[in-house]
């Protein structure tokens, strides 16, 4: 919560954690997986407001600053947090969307299946992640059927400007298609 980080108070004495510390070994568990606005809207449809009026608002308000935040972000950093579930990973792509200014992300080390893999790229629309140069997908769980979805999704127009691939064992499908778009690929 914003008023939680402004609060003056030093951490040694609080009696409660004003915020995560997302950079300590063991924060990266806790830290949930990003929702973006359209899938806020729907949990928000089940929630009771006093008296319905504030419901618009806070979609509204949420959108703003989920564009605002998202499209302003340059790297974006996911290792060491809690494996995605096929939802979690669907999510991640709706907002992926949105990152219009992203250059680096990481999602290595994330123990990504292939259904998860599948449900990430497969959300990513045609034009996605227009500034992304560099994308690690290192030590993950999926297989060439997770990656399909990641070379179809570069094949109809997405992450257009990617340069260098970190990956494991790719398939010869991607594998071609990097060599044909001159997207270096360091595999491990």
């Amino acid at each position: 919560c914003s008023a939680e980080q402004i609060k003056k108070f030093y951490l040694r004495v609080a009696k409660w954690k004003l915020v995560m510390d997302l950079g300590s070994e063991d924060m990266g568990l806790a830290r949930g997986w990003p929702i973006g606005p359209d899938d806020f809207d729907e949990l928000v449809k089940k929630k009771k407001f006093t008296n319905g009026a504030d419901q618009h608002a806070v979609k509204d308000l949420y959108r703003k600053m989920s564009n605002n935040q998202l499209g302003s972000i340059k790297e974006l950093d996911f290792d060491g947090m809690q494996p995605p579930s096929s939802e979690d990973a669907r999510r991640l792509g709706g907002c992926l969307n949105l990152c219009n200014r992203l250059g680096s992300l990481d999602l290595q080390r994330l123990q990504l299946s292939d259904e998860a893999c599948k449900a990430l790229f497969s959300k990513l629309a045609r034009g996605a992640l227009p500034n992304l140069t560099e994308l690690d997908l290192s030590f993950n769980n999926f297989s060439d059927a997770g990656l399909k979805s990641l070379s179809d999704s570069l094949a109809m127009g997405a992450l257009p400007k990617l340069k260098l691939l970190r990956i494991h064992s790719p398939p010869a499908q991607l594998m071609q298609y990097c060599s044909s778009k001159c997207i270096e690929l360091r595999t491990y």
